[in-house]
């Protein structure tokens, strides 16, 4: 990801990603009422950087390579649940075996003791 720019007003920033998305370029805010240093708008495919400095500049601007926004987003997601699971199925499989690493001490241990 990369930054684009820096604005005061949020509309601004808002603007501005509904432009680079309706030109192919997939992009965000960091918009939240806690940022006291203004609304960063970020493009998420770095090879687009420079097609989006132009598009500040030149609104008719044609970018080189486009994405479909709408397939951009479904993948995105897609992606990020598989790494949320992945995630997950490892801290079950790491606790998991501790787990039954701690209870079969605990039986072995209870088995000696008697």
């Amino acid at each position: 990801m990369k930054l684009i720019k820096n604005f005061d007003e949020i509309s601004k920033a808002y603007e501005l990603v509904k432009l680079l998305e309706e030109c192919g370029i997939p992009s965000k805010t960091n918009a939240s009422p806690h940022l006291s240093e203004g609304v960063e708008v970020w493009i998420y495919i770095n090879l687009q950087y420079s097609d989006a400095l132009k598009l500040l500049n030149d609104t008719n601007h044609t970018v080189e390579n486009p994405v479909n926004i709408r397939d951009f987003y479904i993948n995105t997601e897609s992606t990020e649940a598989k790494l949320g699971l992945e995630q997950l199925k490892n801290t079950l499989i790491k606790y998991g075996l501790t787990s039954i690493i701690v209870i079969s001490i605990f039986i072995m241990y209870m088995t000696l003791k008697t």
